[in-house]
């Protein structure tokens, strides 16, 4: 091993310098070239690529800084601070095979840097590592631009190394003359113009240029984006830039003065004014301007970086939306496009851009694209493939959740059975690209594209959409993230042909407690049972569903019991354990104002009173309660009303109940001392009903005449 020798003398380096910046002010300092150094540095000298930059400036392997700390006494962590591997996976990227920057990855620069003259004069001709970033265009300590050409070669300074057999001229231009014989190597005669001397390029206090310059230094050093449109939703530095040079490229590309004029402060327009077209179209003259590297002129790279910072420094999506449009009208004049038109401009950028663009084509979306794109979220885009939708069809009816349909139900022109249909269609393509015939497939085609459009043009045009389209976004999510204990796609497979069959009906009207009934009745309710396991709408003649959307007025609480015994037998012998029925929880609806009603506004006990007592129908109930008969419909499945006198004669309930107070034994010693009519009055029954009893018994009739009044009740 090689004991590498320490210096004479020590050069403390200026903070923030690159490492050949310094390396040469040691050279200065010894009065020593860089042949005659660098092989006593451990680094490899230039003498067999004098016109190539060193690849150590790049990247500093261990050995290199090992031997370089111990020659000059400054700490290896240091001396890799001073490459520009120190803004690796950062501001740039460095390939570390070869240790060069990938030039189009990002903004890097691998040759050439720019430069700030005040900085030079102070700090005696050191140059900062960050001026060679393609992120740095201004110097806010000193409020300017940074010098980016020799004002007498017009060439980027430090393109070429200098000589490495000569002493570099601190804050001299190193370049080599243009129209000599030999430009290249220690022949060449150099510019040598002093950079300090370039013109001024000042920039007021607060300028939007500096505070764009800022937030990139800001993003850059801290390897975090948290300010601005990424307060809610951060992101590292590598993300953030790539945001920032996708917008950049767009400005470069096509922006003119005509566009900027407005957007930008006029003085930050004047000073790259030269370097772009003064109006559309440009002829073929104007140079091409991809943006796809760094820019080489600071100007153009200051307008650019402040337009991209006026987009994501805004405080939200909806704002910074608004503040992109301009870019957006310039590559599409005449037609607004679609998403899909503008989606190459966010590949490999951050989900905040993404959805920065959807938002600014939010007002010339289509209809249906609206919740395809999530514009109402905080964050607008596509989340989810179309095979991971088909997927959220296990967690979505096909008939809405009655409590969330008549929350948005739009209030004229629709019937609730409607939007029930409609609703579960848009939410599975809720941020996907999911086309409807195909969503509507999945859902067992129980929707039509035209109804499904008119329910979401009514929605869109209340002025409450915007709270409906969160509410719409929250079920959404709220099922991804939360299965639901039943699987609609299989109730949706299942075979009914075996629910509550014909023959099985008396029986069930007897433990329901109900009359079997004539004409429709077993089918409405059948047809009921099988939407209520199956979440699906069941096709009825016209007359049979006007019958089927009055069916709760009807429901008691044995009958609702006997249904819900139907179902789960039914379930079981499918080999499903899973609830009947099952609904999201309605605190995903809090703080929103919504179109429709809300049934936690009316009482059951106040329809019950209004229905049983006197006797009006859920029409008249509604309209005395200030609701809807839809309300009125839904509350009754879940509270029914008690079963009244008529219903409970149809049903022989009231026959039975007398026959347990009156056992044969009993009747038949009442009727040999009182009339039926007295005992039909004690018992609070008519006198038809005590005759069928006695009947039933096969008791004589009683004799006729007057008999004893009974002294107390039986």
């Amino acid at each position: 091993m090689t004991l590498m020798r320490t210096l004479p003398l020590r050069v403390e380096p200026v903070p923030g310098e690159a490492l050949d910046s310094w390396l040469e002010a040691v050279s200065r300092q010894l009065r020593t070239p860089w042949n005659d150094l660098l092989p006593d540095l451990g680094l490899s000298d230039l003498r067999q690529h004098p016109q190539k930059h060193p690849s150590w400036l790049t990247l500093l392997p261990d050995a290199e800084a090992a031997a370089l700390s111990a020659a000059t006494g400054v700490e290896p962590a240091r001396l890799r601070r001073m490459t520009l591997a120190h803004y690796d996976g950062r501001a740039l990227v460095v390939e570390p095979k070869p240790r060069m920057i990938h030039p189009r990855r990002l903004w890097g620069r691998s040759r050439g840097s720019f430069f700030c003259p005040d900085c030079l004069r102070e700090n005696g001709g050191r140059w900062l590592l960050r001026w060679r970033l393609g992120w740095s265009f201004a110097c806010v300590k000193h409020r300017r631009l940074l010098g980016d050409q020799c004002p007498v070669c017009c060439r980027m300074p430090r393109l070429q190394p200098y000589p490495a057999s000569h002493l570099s001229e601190p804050s001299r231009c190193m370049n080599s003359l243009a129209g000599q014989a030999r430009t290249r190597g220690r022949a060449a005669l150099r510019c040598g113009h002093p950079l300090t001397e370039v013109p001024h390029c000042y920039l007021p206090d607060g300028h939007r240029a500096l505070l764009a310059q800022q937030m990139l230094n800001q993003i850059i050093t801290r390897d975090l984006a948290d300010m601005g449109l990424y307060a809610e939703h951060p992101q590292n530095a590598i993300t953030a830039l790539g945001d920032f040079k996708a917008l950049a490229c767009r400005v470069i590309n096509r922006a003119t003065r005509q566009h900027l004029t407005g957007v930008l402060p006029d003085d930050l327009v004047e000073l790259g004014a030269h370097l772009l077209p003064a109006e559309l179209p440009r002829d073929a003259q104007t140079p091409s301007r991809d943006g796809g590297k760094a820019p080489s002129r600071s100007a153009v790279t200051a307008v650019s970086l402040t337009a991209a910072a006026e987009i994501l420094a805004q405080p939200d999506v909806h704002a910074a939306g608004e503040a992109m449009r301009w870019l957006i009208s310039i590559y599409y004049p005449t037609k607004p496009p679609s998403p899909a038109h503008v989606r190459p401009w966010g590949e490999g950028c951050s989900p905040v851009l993404n959805a920065v663009i959807i938002k600014a084509l939010q007002p010339t979306m289509q209809r249906g694209s609206v919740l395809r794109y999530r514009t109402g979220s905080s964050l607008p885009g596509t989340y989810m493939h179309v095979t991971a939708a088909a997927g959220r069809a296990k967690r979505l009816p096909g008939l809405m959740w009655g409590r969330w349909a008549l929350r948005m139900l739009p209030p004229k022109g629709f019937n609730v059975r409607t939007v029930q249909v409609a609703l579960p269609c848009l939410i599975l393509q809720t941020g996907n690209t999911l086309t409807h015939p195909r969503a509507a497939k999945i859902l067992g085609d129980a929707s039509t594209q035209e109804s499904n459009f008119r329910v979401l043009h009514a929605l869109q045009n209340n002025p409450r959409w915007p709270d409906t389209q969160r509410a719409l976004l929250r079920l959404a999510e709220h099922l991804d993230h939360t299965p639901p204990p039943i699987d609609y796609q299989r109730r949706r497979e299942l075979n009914y042909s075996d629910v509550l069959p014909e023959e099985d009906w008396h029986r069930f009207c007897h433990a329901a407690q109900a009359a079997v009934g004539q004409g429709p009745r077993y089918l409405v309710t059948r047809c009921y049972l099988i939407e209520r396991i199956s979440a699906m709408p069941v096709g009825l003649a016209p007359e049979l569903r006007s019958q089927l959307s009055g069916f709760p007025a009807t429901l008691t609480p044995q009958f609702v019991a006997e249904l819900e015994a139907t179902a789960h037998a039914f379930l079981t012998r499918c080999g499903i354990s899973e609830p009947t029925v099952w609904k999201p929880p309605v605190k995903l609806l809090d703080g929103l104002a919504l179109p429709g009603f809300d049934p936690a506004a009316v009482q059951a006990r106040d329809i019950h009173e209004l229905m049983r007592k006197q006797g009006l129908t859920a029409a008249q109930t509604a309209d005395r309660l200030g609701t809807s008969s839809h309300v009125i419909h839904h509350i009754l499945e879940r509270v029914p009303l008690a079963q009244n006198l008529y219903q409970a004669r149809l049903a022989g309930t009231k026959r039975e109940e007398l026959k347990r107070r009156l056992p044969r034994v009993v009747l038949a010693q009442l009727g040999r001392r009182y009339s039926e009519a007295e005992i039909a009055r004690r018992f609070s029954v008519s006198n038809h009903m005590v005759a069928a009893l006695r009947k039933e018994y096969g008791l004589p009739a009683p004799p006729r005449g007057n008999r004893a009044v009974l002294a107390t009740d039986p």
